[in-house]
């Protein structure tokens, strides 16, 4: 049974379809930065990819400390040096090779959107 974390919890809702597939659904990216770029403008926001920060955890600090630090202040994107690695997917068993085809066609749409609406290539899949 599905009980919804507040009023504006839409997992609940029978039209927003299966919980069990919540999570495939809040990986359409580009529905919630429409409603973000309403709001703010797009130079305002740092995008980049979760593997990127996971593979190069370092430089992806020095980028984000860059980014937020004021333009008359300048910036030194000297990376940090990292002790420790991700280890989050040790452990787990690859994912199959159906289920990645099968998430890759589901997305590739919403992920043109999210280029166009970016300006940029995000290279998801």
């Amino acid at each position: 049974k599905c009980t919804p974390r507040s009023a504006r919890d839409y997992r609940c809702d029978p039209s927003s379809g299966s919980i069990f597939f919540h999570s495939v659904r809040t990986g359409i990216y580009v529905h919630y930065l429409r409603l973000w770029f309403k709001y703010h403008r797009v130079q305002d926001m740092l995008i980049f990819k979760s593997e990127e920060a996971f593979d190069r955890m370092p430089a992806a600090v020095a980028e984000a400390t860059c980014f937020l630090k004021a333009a008359s202040t300048g910036c030194s994107a000297q990376g940090l040096e990292s002790a420790s690695t991700n280890s989050a997917v040790h452990g787990h068993k690859p994912m199959l090779d159906k289920t990645r085809q099968l998430l890759r066609d589901f997305y590739t749409p919403y992920n043109h959107q999210l280029d166009a609406l970016l300006g940029r290539n995000m290279s998801w899949w």
